[in-house]
């Protein structure tokens, strides 16, 4: 299948890069007549059997925990269907309605050829000195809140997947099918998450602010977005966290960024959504907010009350 037409002064460029490309190039930049394009190939595995069993086994382990945290099992061929035909089609419906992501040249089953729209996020976050790092989490946090109230979901909305373009915010990476299979707001929900996970993994961010950072993004997201089935969405998946609480926290002692954030982040989303946990642990937050205040246009106190009157 071929959806988009290669413009002709891409042709013998791609074809050259095409027959060079290994096994392990997925991403490559293309320059032509003093123009970038992103080139993205359609992953080739060396043991296909083996790669399509581990893809299905994550793509079941991805569709439980979905039942578990929101009420909803996708299915798990559908969360299957991430490739760069899926992602060439979803680009050109989100670019043909005026969302920042790239514009598609060329689309295949095999390839995608599209717009470079600059450096991601966590590259500027690490330019930027420490104190200064904050207004970069304020952009992310409005921009996918905005996206979202557009009526649209992501998939892959972590920091490493928006870039800064044209002083705007940009998406790219939308391989994920993870939100054919959730209602909207549950798929809104998890992006949110993705974002705030990142969050929590990036080390240009003291370990002691980040629960407040990420208190504040929630507040924000909150503020800005008051779709109320988005936060009925975010509460569920609070609470499952919650009931997970004693699992979570073990794991947070296993060596590694992954597993620590994932805590982080569920205490987060609790302390922000669950009031019962909120009041428990009222004065850790207080204690960190002070470096969050500095930087925002309201307080934590003020967001909070934003939050709740609406």
């Amino acid at each position: 299948m071929k959806e988009v037409d290669l413009p002709e002064n891409l042709r013998e460029p791609l074809e050259t890069l095409l027959a060079n490309a290994d096994d392990d190039s997925r991403i490559t930049e293309l320059r032509v007549d003093g123009r970038a394009y992103i080139v993205k190939i359609q992953e080739r595995w060396r043991f296909p059997r083996l790669a399509m069993g581990a893809r299905r086994a994550r793509a079941v382990l991805v569709s439980w925990l979905c039942r578990l945290l929101f009420g909803q099992r996708p299915q798990a061929d559908q969360l299957l269907r991430n490739d760069v035909w899926f992602e060439g089609r979803r680009l050109k419906f989100l670019h043909g309605r005026g969302v920042r992501v790239p514009e598609v040249f060329y689309h295949t089953e095999q390839v995608l050829v599209m717009q470079e729209i600059g450096r991601v996020f966590p590259e500027h976050i690490r330019e930027t000195e420490p104190r200064d790092r904050l207004p970069w989490l304020d952009r992310a946090t409005r921009a996918l809140a905005d996206f979202h109230r557009r009526g649209f979901w992501h998939g892959g909305a972590q920091l490493r997947n928006i870039t800064w373009f044209q002083d705007e915010v940009w998406r790219l990476d939308f391989e994920e099918a993870v939100g054919d299979g959730l209602a909207l707001p549950v798929a809104q929900a998890y992006d949110f998450f993705q974002l705030l996970q990142s969050t929590m993994q990036s080390r240009e961010f003291p370990e002691a602010d980040r629960l407040a950072i990420g208190a504040w993004m929630l507040l924000l997201y909150l503020e800005r977005n008051r779709d109320a089935s988005v936060r009925a969405s975010m509460a569920d998946m609070a609470n499952g966290f919650r009931r997970l609480r004693p699992l979570l926290k073990l794991l947070s002692f296993i060596p590694g960024r992954d597993l620590k954030a994932l805590w982080r982040t569920s205490q987060v989303m609790q302390l922000v959504l669950l009031p019962a946990v909120r009041q428990a642990d009222a004065e850790q937050l207080r204690r960190q907010s002070a470096s969050i205040e500095a930087h925002s246009a309201k307080t934590m106190p003020e967001l909070l009350r934003s939050v709740e009157n609406a």
